[in-house]
């Protein structure tokens, strides 16, 4: 029972350190407080096909060592950023392509930046985008059972609508 108990603690931990680990290299990426301004600096700039770091690859090894996996990314987090500070595009696409490589052994970091970002994947971006246009077409018919069941399904959805003078926006809730 101690053995599972400890376990469980084991994968708790990681699980928190991975998260806080992972917050802070993503925070030396990005320059702004609010998430929809924040840029991707390294965005334009294409990976590199490389293999992890070796370093990466011992730690993660050596009975899951996160302390030592973590610092080998917040490495890599500096490297880039010293290369967009000097603007050595080769030297960030290297690092780029070894944190995107030691971060997918991770699972992590394997989203698209800007959908990331949003929050919102393609697929349900252009849903809700053609229920608010069938909504608004309701209304100007004074379809209001129609709207009314569009508004159900962009609820079913998690989105808020907020109508304004210019047009119905939306966002996803929480």
């Amino acid at each position: 029972m101690q053995d599972r108990f400890n376990t469980a603690a084991g994968w708790l931990l990681f699980s928190g350190v991975v998260a806080l680990g992972l917050s802070s290299v993503s925070s030396r990426l990005f320059h702004t407080e609010r998430p929809e301004e924040m840029g991707y600096p390294i965005a334009g700039v294409e990976a590199a096909e490389v293999e992890p770091p070796v370093e990466f690859l011992k730690s993660i090894e050596d009975d899951l060592n996160t302390p030592g996996a973590m610092a080998t990314l917040f490495a890599l987090s500096s490297e880039i950023e010293r290369g967009m500070t000097a603007g050595d595009e080769g030297a960030v696409a290297e690092a780029k392509g070894r944190l995107i490589a030691a971060a997918a052994i991770l699972g992590v970091l394997q989203a698209d930046p800007a959908e990331w970002f949003s929050g919102v994947d393609e697929g349900l971006k252009a849903e809700v985008e053609g229920l608010l246009e069938q909504r608004a077409a309701a209304r100007t018919a004074k379809n209001w059972a129609e709207a009314d069941r569009i508004r159900d399904r962009l609820n079913e959805l998690n989105v808020v609508v907020m109508d304004g003078p210019q047009g119905a926006t939306w966002r996803m809730k929480g």
